[in-house]
């Protein structure tokens, strides 16, 4: 019941993340809804949960704990009808009460104890006896610095450090997820909207370019150039319209929207191209890489288990001590009495169990250390390729713009002769063509410029 009223929270919460603004979304807001929304996520900030509950509860179980205890017993005797035997009570007691109680501090390594009786006796009248005791036992040394149990309670953190890579890990792969399909559809609405523009610009020039042929100032050839270059730009417009609404339905699955919920994406701020040193975004890869710091738990993980194997061929050394002392109240006498000791255990044969643990931890480090060396080898490739890639487009970017702006130039003169009976309409819609193909070429050089840099940014963990 619990669980389907969280996930009744998480979708309503995210139906109202959306019905104040659903005709235009910005990149926070998709991501805030696929956090939501995705039950990856979900399953996985639950089982960090219980990771959470676990590292607590073993740290309970290794720390200190006081209880108290307590009972009352009664003993008696049942006489026997035999002569002998009731001769042999006479001077026995006939019933006897016993109270106890005490209190007990102990935890990994430490044990203290108080304890006390009362006891009652009934012969021919009552007899009283009393008695305290405090007792202490203390492990000086177990074989692991600092004792077994705080080697359990690294483990259990280093176990929840674990869990909570996995959900970074979770949470990064879905913000990576969601910011290319979000700069893939603003890529698809931005290429719609200038194709939109070439196609009105073609109708125009169609337009045009027809009355004239129909008054006769215009041939059939350059009649049939317009009319391809109309067709031309209402294919690009339908496959641009497509690719528009295949980029939305993707980024709705992760946001957890409905496929056919209409809606445009803003960018409030564009993205920024980052430091492109390979030494630094290698540091950065080495801190910030859950896959890497992973394995470097492991290693940590495989060092406490190493001592504690080794451990078991040392020795245990611990001590004790007791103090008692007791009270006869009728004959009004008392006793005390002390006792101190020091106790060691050494293992002397273990059948070789303690050699074949050791031997597997040394193998699963080893593993490990490889498995470390190859994944930095493949992230600084990884990130030299991407960074390469995204020199290159800037390099594409800048002649790109620097092409439109010539076609720009060029379109700006061909009119302006045409306009002077100095070019024809052949000419001019070639310049235009021409124009149209150098804006989409920047538009498309941003968008892979922009999903270059998120997948440099994927590689380097930022």
């Amino acid at each position: 019941m619990k669980v389907f009223l969280v996930v009744l929270f998480i979708f309503s919460t995210s139906l109202r993340l959306f019905s104040e603004n659903a005709e235009e979304l910005t990149l926070e807001e998709c991501i805030r809804a696929a956090l939501l929304s995705n039950r990856d996520i979900q399953l996985t900030e639950l089982t960090l949960k219980k990771a959470a509950e676990r590292y607590r509860e073993v740290k309970a179980e290794n720390g200190f704990s006081l209880t108290a205890n307590g009972d009352y017993i009664h003993t008696g005797t049942i006489h026997d009808s035999r002569e002998e035997a009731q001769k042999l009570q006479t001077d026995s007691t006939t019933s006897a009460g016993t109270a106890r109680g005490g209190l007990e501090l102990s935890g990994p390594s430490t044990r203290i104890s108080l304890s006390g009786s009362h006891s009652i006796r009934k012969d021919d009248e009552f007899a009283h006896s009393s008695s305290l005791t405090l007792s202490a036992n203390q492990t000086l040394w177990d074989g692991y610095p600092g004792g077994k149990a705080s080697a359990s309670v690294k483990q259990a953190e280093i176990t929840y450090k674990k869990e909570e890579l996995t959900a970074e890990a979770g949470r990064q792969s879905v913000l990576y997820s969601v910011k290319r399909a979000f700069y893939t559809m603003l890529s698809a609405q931005n290429d719609l909207k200038l194709k939109e523009e070439i196609l009105k610009q073609r109708e125009k020039e169609y337009e045009r370019v027809n009355t004239l042929y129909e008054a006769g100032k215009e041939s059939g050839v350059t009649l049939k150039q317009a009319k391809v270059n109309l067709l031309s730009a209402e294919i690009d417009m339908e496959e641009s319209r497509s690719a528009l609404s295949i980029a939305r339905k993707n980024l709705s699955a992760l946001t957890g929207l409905s496929p056919s919920m209409e809606y445009r994406v803003r960018e409030e701020k564009e993205i920024s191209v980052p430091e492109l040193e390979l030494k630094k975004l290698m540091e950065t890869a080495s801190l910030r890489r859950t896959d890497l710091r992973q394995l470097y738990l492991e290693i940590e993980s495989l060092k406490i288990s190493e001592r504690l194997s080794k451990s078991k061929a040392s020795p245990v050394i611990s001590i004790s001590g007791e103090v008692g002392y007791s009270r006869d109240w009728d004959l009004e006498t008392d006793y005390s009495s002390w006792s101190a000791g020091i106790n060691a255990s050494i293992p002397i044969l273990d059948w070789g169990d303690r050699k074949a643990e050791l031997e597997q931890i040394e193998t699963q480090k080893k593993i490990n250390s490889i498995r470390i060396e190859k994944l930095n080898t493949e992230i600084a490739l990884e990130i030299e390729e991407n960074v390469n890639t995204v020199k290159t487009l800037l390099s594409k970017l800048e002649l790109s713009q620097a092409r439109m702006s010539l076609a720009e130039d060029e379109y700006t003169l061909v009119e302006t002769q045409y306009n002077e009976n100095l070019a024809s309409t052949m000419d001019l819609l070639e310049a235009s063509v021409k124009l149209s193909t150098a804006q989409a070429e920047v538009q498309n050089v941003k968008s892979q410029l922009n999903l270059a840099i998120l997948e440099l940014e994927k590689s380097a963990g930022l």
